[in-house]
């Protein structure tokens, strides 16, 4: 069992944020983007979904190699592992963090090309709310001492197991 940290605002380099937290829980999903992408990312080559990112979203080596790299992490998760739920921080930020909930995995990688859906890439996962119906700010250093990130930019990074557990059993006392 591995535990994980997913953002839920879309891509930061845009001036207004999307955030899908309601679009997972009413879904019982956890999602990714990169959807215009030409490829089955779980059949391809890291190469080759740099190059799909690269034609379908005009991103650079680095910046496509680092979404290729975010997407097979995400097509790893299993059944079983915990993802925590938030809306992500950058390294010099002041402001707190919004931590939504959790989710418990269910089901393995998806790679959905249907209509009908909102998510291409997702895993069925049960969404749970341990932080209350409207989830909890917490001070950005709070969470960089618990899970040891100091930023959390990226769309999904790996944590240990004791920082999600502290962040929960923290989080959920106040």
């Amino acid at each position: 069992m591995k535990y994980w940290v997913l953002k839920t605002r879309e891509d930061w380099n845009r001036q207004e944020f999307k955030d899908h937290w309601d679009n997972f829980k009413d879904e019982g999903v956890i999602a990714i983007g990169w959807e215009k992408i030409d490829v089955s990312p779980d059949k391809a080559s890291k190469d080759e979904i740099v190059a799909a990112i690269k034609k379908a979203y005009g991103r650079s080596d680095k910046s496509a190699d680092t979404s290729a790299t975010t997407i097979q992490k995400f097509i790893s998760i299993s059944p079983g592992d915990r993802v925590l739920l938030c809306q992500g921080y950058a390294p010099k930020q002041g402001k707190k963090v919004h931590l939504y909930g959790t989710a418990f995995v269910t089901g393995p990688f998806e790679d959905h090309d249907s209509e009908g859906w909102h998510w291409r890439f997702r895993h069925n996962a049960q969404i749970k709310q341990p932080f209350g119906l409207n989830g909890k700010d917490v001070l950005k250093k709070f969470l960089v001492r618990r899970l040891a990130k100091q930023s959390l930019l990226q769309t999904l990074h790996e944590i240990s197991k004791e920082g999600f557990k502290r962040v929960i059993e923290d989080v959920g006392k106040r």
